[in-house]
């Protein structure tokens, strides 16, 4: 009798253990779809990566000049400028038309009028609201079709310079990019002596006008290398200290 009542109470052990194990109810969100792997709710919330918010896309509707356009959301219109690059002038009330300038124009129409774009931004830029003094917003434009950035994509294309005088987070960035543009020779560096144009001689500060030596006193360790054509392409005077 003792053995029969044995048995029965570990049966009914085993039987409340078993139990336990039971797999327990899945939440909606856990449940799998029909046809699809199981993946959590926050990933089937989660917006694709690339997907941009409505508010954040503009169409350019006219292009100033190599590195100006308007820009239109919502009828409402933007004059953008293009940060960390500069174009022959073709505009300015008091300089005449440059060389490669209407070139220039022509290429920013043909990449960019009549397209969707968006913008990111420069930090370096941030307490000016990204605002110049002309009240143009300082942008890096984005092409919506493809993302192309249109900055880097004027400097390697030979359209633009790297603009130097003032700081951007992407600087040597595109001075390398203008380098491999000018040793090819595209665009505006159709005519360059490369070999000469690309040697490295002097040296300048980020948001100074002036070049030096690599040995002059103000030549740090943050001083980037530039070749003299690109020093002059960006108006830079040689340091009266040092005189290069």
């Amino acid at each position: 009798m003792k053995h029969i009542r044995y048995l029965l109470s570990l049966t009914l052990i085993l039987g409340m253990l078993s139990s336990c194990k039971e797999k327990k109810p899945q939440a909606p969100w856990e449940q799998e779809r029909p046809g699809s792997k199981q993946s959590s709710h926050v990933a089937d919330d989660a917006p694709a990566q690339d997907t941009k918010k409505r508010e954040d896309i503009y169409t350019v509707t006219r292009v100033v000049d190599g590195d100006t356009f308007v820009a239109e959301k919502d009828g409402t219109s933007v004059r953008v400028r293009l940060v960390g690059v500069d174009t022959p002038e073709s505009v300015h009330p008091d300089k005449e038309v440059e060389h490669y300038a209407l070139e220039a124009s022509d290429f920013l129409k043909e990449t960019l009028m009549g397209e969707e774009v968006y913008f990111t931004f420069d930090q370096n830029n941030a307490a000016t609201n990204h605002i110049d003094r002309y009240g143009r917003l300082l942008v890096y434009a984005h092409r919506m079709r493809d993302g192309l950035l249109i900055n880097t994509h004027l400097i390697k294309e030979g359209y633009g310079y790297a603009y130097l005088k003032y700081p951007f987070e992407h600087m040597e960035e595109y001075l390398d990019h203008q380098r491999v543009a000018r040793e090819a020779g595209k665009g505006l560096w159709k005519e360059t002596n490369a070999s000469a144009a690309t040697k490295v001689e002097y040296w300048f500060n980020t948001g100074s006008n002036k070049y030096h030596l690599k040995s002059c006193r103000y030549t740090k360790e943050s001083s980037l290398p530039i070749p003299l054509v690109d020093a002059l392409a960006n108006g830079l005077e040689p340091c009266k200290v040092c005189k290069p």
